[in-house]
């Protein structure tokens, strides 16, 4: 497969050759030229998947039952709202069929190892992107202003052709393709006392830099807080006229603990600035725990 594949790197070689084969199987039955992609009954056919139902009733989003010869998946709506979101937890579900070896039945999980098994959702997810939003067709969708100018406009007008998640788009930019070489950030915040907190984050794999992304406890979100010109130039953003600001500013004006694996990265690389983007479109947009939560998207430039 392409070199798009690092996620599947962390498996050993017997079974990622074993997934490889089964994906390029599956993405030979896809209709890859009409938009959005869908599941066909090809798929469905070939990965022994008999239906896909509803079940509120459940805890997960969804899962994928073993039946005696086929597969059943099951996706709770209640937890997965809207089209896109449903699209692509099928996709995920889908996926997961994709690491069993189906020749013989009960079938047999390829990912065996303790140490592989933590990773099993992550891949499914990469997956599920590779079968909704192949590389190739996403190239042509992108022209050179959206590397250049990262805004949540660009991002969510792509979201919407291929109905995928926005942030599964983000992703397979940054992650799975290192197309856009950026951290691409969500900044949110309750009220004013609470301050912007990092929500979410996507980056390219890089050696010596890490960021942080806090943790929930409850219905309290405890994310690093953003402070100094990176929350300058944010409220900059969301109390005037533009859309987004670009901003190079001086790495040594950074003070805020969040952004000093980025500083440290720079300095390795004996840069002085960093380049930053900040895009107001996304602000009030989510409903979080049934309360409008103010929102942001940072792009930082590495």
């Amino acid at each position: 497969m392409r070199k798009e594949n690092k996620m599947l790197e962390i498996l050993s070689n017997t079974n990622r050759m074993a997934i490889e084969i089964n994906t390029e199987n599956v993405l030979k039955l896809l209709e890859l030229n009409i938009l959005p992609i869908y599941i066909t009954k090809q798929v469905m056919k070939r990965q022994k998947i008999r239906m896909i139902r509803e079940n509120k009733k459940m805890p997960e989003n969804g899962r994928v039952i073993i039946g005696k010869e086929e597969f059943v998946i099951e996706i709770n709506s209640k937890k997965c709202i809207g089209k896109a979101n449903r699209r692509y937890l099928i996709a995920h579900e889908v996926a997961h069929t994709m690491l069993y070896e189906i020749e013989k039945w009960p079938p047999r999980n390829m990912i065996v190892k303790i140490s592989e098994r933590k990773y099993e959702e992550t891949i499914c997810d990469y997956l599920a992107r590779k079968i909704l939003i192949p590389e190739e067709t996403l190239k042509r969708e992108i022209i050179k202003e959206v590397r250049e100018h990262t805004t949540y406009e660009k991002i969510k007008k792509i979201a919407n052709k291929y109905c995928v998640p926005w942030s599964q788009i983000v992703i397979k930019l940054v992650e799975d393709m290192r197309y856009i070489k950026k951290i691409i950030m969500i900044a949110g915040k309750k009220s004013d006392n609470d301050g912007w907190r990092v929500k979410w984050h996507a980056m390219p794999k890089m050696e010596g830099i890490y960021i942080p992304i806090g943790r929930r406890i409850g219905d309290k979100y405890y994310g690093p807080k953003i402070k100094g010109v990176i929350k300058e130039i944010i409220e900059k953003v969301k109390d005037g006229k533009e859309e987004s600001i670009k901003e190079e500013i001086e790495i040594e004006r950074i003070k805020d603990r969040y952004m000093s694996s980025i500083k440290a990265y720079k300095k390795n690389r004996k840069e002085k600035t960093l380049r930053l983007e900040v895009s107001k479109e996304i602000i009030n947009k989510q409903i979080v725990i049934g309360e409008k939560e103010e929102k942001i998207m940072i792009a930082i430039e590495i």
